[in-house]
């Protein structure tokens, strides 16, 4: 028996084609796609779309995609945003101002550790990092006389899934590398982020004519934890700890003198804190009251030596501690 193939072919079409259309009205529409929500412009959740001042966004993707080490490296990606590097670090500067006028802020608490009105932006990791936002422009009714240029409001990220770990690695010239790890447990009620990112590069020097450096060599190790534990739908525990340490050395040399300079720097920070959401919308996550108790601690301890070489002499020595307790 022969079949004729040639009168099946256009119901076949047809079924092909049904089978691709949607089934009903509702699957016509769009994925819908929630705003991002930002909180450093009024202190409160808003939508991005909806904030009365007008906040720039850096995402956990854009971060991954310069593949900074720091989060100095990050902003000076940012249009309007200049990062000034001398021997003080990474400054930031916004609208003009210097970093003296520009509040730090991580998760909204600042951050101490100003040399000569500067905060050092290299000394951030970007392992822990959701998002950066950034608030151009006096808010000194928000945040007080540090904001005169502006507010940048790091906050930290939780774990996206019910288990995973990542790890990753750079190596670069001068002996310089990029190890960071993060593990990330989301179980229940629990939500749990523990990172560590350490870093090195050997001293830099460009003018071979003396012994003194042009960029001091560092390593760093940045751990830290974040914890979330829903006690209710609208009631959470939070706590978040980072601890920060680096070791400086380079070569200065004076009248055939060679001296070592060395830095030491130790910043720890944590707090613990219960928030509580009335009227919450569950479908955004965004509550119009919200009541939050928080107890938050930071200590910055800075100490820099110069050593004479030759007979090991301690010339100058300098330490700078500032630390903070706020409720």
């Amino acid at each position: 028996m022969v079949v004729n193939w040639t009168k099946w072919i256009f119901p076949i079409l047809v079924l092909c084609l049904l089978s691709k259309m949607p089934s009903s009205a509702e699957d016509t529409q769009p994925a819908s796609h929630l705003d991002p929500v930002v909180v450093t412009a009024t202190r409160t959740q808003h939508r991005l779309i909806d904030t009365p001042v007008i906040t720039d966004l850096i995402t956990r993707e854009e971060i991954e995609a310069i593949g900074a080490e720091n989060i100095g490296e990050v902003l000076e990606n940012k249009a309007g945003v200049i990062i000034h590097r001398d021997g003080h670090g990474d400054g930031v500067q916004l609208q003009g101002l210097d970093s003296e006028y520009v509040l730090i802020l991580v998760d909204g608490e600042p951050q101490v550790g100003r040399i000569a009105g500067k905060l050092d932006m290299a000394r951030m990791a970007v392992e822990n990092v959701e998002r950066i936002e950034i608030v151009k422009g006096a808010t000194s009714s928000l945040f007080g006389n540090a904001a005169l240029a502006g507010v940048i409001n790091i906050i930290t990220r939780k774990s996206a899934t019910p288990f995973s770990i990542n790890i990753s690695q750079n190596i670069e010239q001068h002996n310089t590398y990029d190890s960071r790890g993060a593990v990330g447990l989301h179980s229940g009620r629990l939500n749990s982020l523990l990172t560590l990112s350490i870093n090195r590069r050997n001293p830099i020097d460009l003018d071979t004519s003396n012994l003194t450096t042009t960029i001091d060599g560092y390593a760093n190790l940045t751990s830290s934890a974040r914890v979330n534990y829903q006690l209710s739908s609208a009631t959470n525990l939070l706590f978040s700890g980072q601890y920060f340490t680096q070791d400086q050395d380079g070569i200065s040399e004076n009248s055939g003198t060679v001296y070592d300079r060395l830095g030491e720097i130790e910043n720890f920070s944590g707090s613990l804190g219960i928030e509580h959401d009335f009227n919450l919308d569950n479908l955004r996550r965004i509550s119009p009251t919200q009541l939050t108790g928080k107890l938050y601690i930071t200590r910055y301890d800075d100490e820099s030596t110069v050593i004479n070489r030759d007979n090991q002499e301690t010339s100058s020595n300098n330490l700078n501690i500032q630390d903070l307790l706020k409720g």
